[in-house]
């Protein structure tokens, strides 16, 4: 979780699942106002990690919280978020 998915999170999801694919990750943006950087797409495609990197940024409307195991939040006001909107969600 970060603030436009369109950096931190989205990286941490494509190396996750490169280094990782038996765990399901996925990512989302507090709100989504720009697309995928391009600083992104450079850096992963040095990674050999381009092909994980979801197509199109998404928000956190569009996520059922309470189905994840785990909830990683880059910042405090993401999290305080994430709990508005999820409090059984605290545990994760």
């Amino acid at each position: 979780m970060c603030s436009g998915n369109a950096y931190r999170s989205p990286v941490a999801e494509a190396l996750l699942k490169k280094f990782k694919p038996e765990i399901e990750v996925d990512s989302a943006g507090i709100h989504v106002a720009i697309p995928t950087s391009e600083e992104v797409k450079k850096y992963l495609a040095r990674e050999n990690a381009e092909q994980y990197l979801k197509k199109v940024p998404e928000g956190l409307d569009s996520k059922q919280l309470g189905e994840y195991d785990l909830i990683v939040a880059m910042k405090p006001r993401h999290k305080e978020l994430v709990l508005s909107r999820c409090p059984e969600c605290a545990d994760k």
